[in-house]
């Protein structure tokens, strides 16, 4: 995981902890820091975009790859990694 600092819509600047092994899109509830309504806080939902690298270097690639193989995702395998690490699948 990470802990990332975020502007809010009434331009506050908190704190948001992004838990290892978070999805793509997964919605994080903040209670009490959104907008207010009759006087109180209501909660602030923060959806989580993962943006994956385009390009790699030979030595990211290695490092991923490394990553992969610990994880029991092989490139070869054509799971996650095939397609970043710039494998393709064969044609059937």
């Amino acid at each position: 995981g990470t802990a990332l600092e975020i502007e809010t819509i009434d331009k506050r600047h908190i704190d948001l902890k992004i838990p290892a092994g978070i999805q793509f899109n997964t919605a994080l509830k903040l209670g009490g820091e959104g907008v207010k309504r009759r006087g109180h806080p209501g909660d602030l939902l923060v959806r989580v975009k993962i943006v994956t690298p385009k390009s790699l270097s030979t030595e990211l690639k290695d490092l991923y790859q490394k990553i992969a193989d610990l994880e029991g995702n092989s490139a070869a395998g054509g799971g996650f990694f095939s397609g970043f690490m710039g494998k393709k699948k064969a044609k059937k």
